[in-house]
């Protein structure tokens, strides 16, 4: 075994106490949970001499603090975060220490991770992955996983031994299978520069999840995860890196059901997913920058010099940082089927189920025009949702749900946009192209971004001539720009768009019923719309060719 200079005799004293006067956790718990959280290591070795001498003067090494984690953990976790050699070494004597005392190195978490699970990416990995080895310690998650598998090939054998056709497909009959995306959104803020490794994460899930016709959760429904990796861009050698383990969905009754999940997707995120962990921009950004500046040189060299100078300040601060703030939607994959037994994960409150249209309702849609144009009259994006209305209902509508309005396009938002791509960040009221319904510029535009002008969720919204019941309507159409490609040298760029273009009209139903200000939807299908066709500028198109058609509260 491995074995770092740890020190078996008592002190003769107690050093002086730096924890809390009031702490829910035990003490040895609470002094490395401290020691982990200080960004001084004069301060962080304080907490950690009061851990050595509890451990040394008998303190229950497998003790069990708040989410369900041991001593052992927050010694590891701390040595994941430890600033300068002198530290590191430190956490490690505590860890031998703990595992020399008999504390549990196969202890999980409520996350299901062990103490080996949270020796990522750190300058102790490699002694302290000895140490925990040599130790019998094994990854939890990945543990659990191989088990769980396991035991449903087990069961698949047995019933397909048994020849019982019925007990094969209850084998195989998973509340969540394989495969099962997850869209939830945030309700806590996360980062590499803010958070820690341990730290909790809460979101919701934003949209219903079936499984066929059934509702498996709703809307609304929590699910917690925490932090495995938060790891700063400390030289522009390094990327800044963030890890999310998000394992528990929470029951409306507040009790937990543990599943497992890869984070594949951070919603309109200027940041790379890779295998579950999200990569932050590499130092400096010379391609987007000379491109960027490029564009504007065309228009303006003296505006061109001036923004080089103010993105290279600025690209010397704070812009590769992984900052997720509370409101940001993600992506998850469930890696392992999944089955709740008894417990139901139904909220109180119901998903949004569309309705029969009426005859008067599919007669009043498919007189309606099916696709804009650009002002040289080239066919572009498809209409695909239909809003039931008053403006002011409307525009309440997108603001509840987290969306914003779009400037016009002028000299000022053109070098804004400019400015946002340069420097890949968000623009969040950047301008759109022109696109005309029947000859007519849209009444009023909204877009939802993350970080990035590069992706974003956008609808232009036209009112209509006529009203449906007395009421006013708005055409609008929805896309999903998905990255910036440009085009005649360099001097124009385009956004191109998600192909799928029903997924962006789920998207604004779905973000639009989260908000709570949808009474009912409908899907109508328009025989006469193209099922697969190109935008104006040569994106493909594809959809069913059904118009939501949501009536506002």
């Amino acid at each position: 075994m491995l074995f770092i200079g740890v020190i078996l005799a008592a002190p003769q004293q107690a050093p002086q106490s730096p924890l809390p006067q009031q702490s829910s956790q035990p003490r040895l718990i609470e002094a490395l949970y401290q020691a982990s959280r200080q960004q001084n290591e004069k301060d962080a070795s304080q907490f950690l001499e009061q851990a050595q001498f509890l451990v040394q003067q008998g303190a229950d090494v497998t003790a069990v603090g708040r989410e369900q984690r041991t001593p052992l953990h927050w010694a590891v976790i701390g040595a994941m975060s430890a600033r300068g050699e002198p530290q590191t070494r430190a956490f490690l004597e505590v860890v031998q220490l703990l595992i020399a005392g008999g504390a549990d190195v196969n202890a999980t978490d409520e996350f299901g991770a062990t103490p080996l699970d949270y020796q990522e990416n750190s300058s102790a990995s490699n002694a302290l992955t000895f140490v925990l080895l040599d130790s019998g310690a094994e990854n939890g998650i990945g543990q659990s996983e191989s088990a769980r598998l396991k035991t449903l090939l087990d069961n698949l054998t047995s019933a397909s031994q048994a020849g019982d056709l019925g007990l094969v497909q209850s084998a195989l009959a998973f509340d969540l299978p394989i495969g099962t995306k997850l869209q939830v959104r945030l309700t806590s803020a996360v980062g590499s520069h803010s958070s820690h490794v341990g730290d909790v994460v809460e979101a919701v899930f934003v949209s219903p999840v079936l499984v066929g016709e059934r509702l498996v959760i709703a809307p609304r429904t929590r699910m917690q995860g925490t932090v495995m990796l938060a790891q700063r861009a400390s030289n522009p050698y390094e990327r800044a890196q963030l890890i999310l383990n998000f394992a528990n969905i929470v029951q409306h009754d507040g009790t937990k059901t543990q599943i497992i999940t890869r984070l594949v997707d951070v919603d309109n995120a200027r940041e790379a997913v890779q295998d579950g962990r999200v990569v932050g921009l590499a130092y400096p950004n010379i391609t987007k920058l000379n491109w960027g500046l490029r564009m504007l040189s065309v228009a303006d060299p003296v505006l061109s010099y001036a923004l080089e100078s103010a993105v290279f300040v600025r690209d010397k601060e704070y812009k590769r940082a992984i900052e997720y703030p509370a409101g940001t939607d993600m992506t998850l994959t469930v890696e392992q089927p999944a089955k709740f037994g008894g417990n139901t994960l139904l909220t109180v409150e119901n998903p949004m189920v569309p309705v029969d249209a009426t005859p008067e309702l599919r007669g009043f849609v498919q007189s309606l025009p099916l696709r804009t144009d650009t002002p040289k009259g080239t066919p572009s994006d498809l209409t695909n949702v239909l809003l039931v209305g008053s403006r002011d209902g409307m525009e309440d509508a997108f603001h509840a749900a987290g969306w914003s309005e779009a400037n016009d396009l002028s000299l000022k938002s053109g070098l804004k946009t400019f400015a946002a791509v340069a420097e890949s960040r968000g623009y969040r009221n950047a301008p759109v192209s022109l696109l005309l319904l029947d000859g007519r510029k849209p009444d009023i535009v909204f877009q939802k971004q993350t970080n990035t002008f590069s992706k974003r969720h956008h609808i232009r919204l036209w009112h209509a001539p006529e009203k449906f019941d007395g009421t006013d309507v708005w055409i609008a159409a929805a896309t999903h720009d998905i990255g910036v490609a440009v085009q005649k040298g360099g001097r124009e760029w385009y956004h191109r768009i998600e192909p799928q273009v029903d997924r962006e009209r789920s998207k604004v139903t779905n973000d639009l019923a989260f908000a709570g200000v949808i009474d009912r939807m409908v899907l109508v299908d328009r025989p006469a719309a193209p099922r697969d066709s190109k935008n104006a500028t040569g994106d493909r198109i594809i959809t069913d060719g059904r118009m939501a058609v949501v009536f506002l509260q």
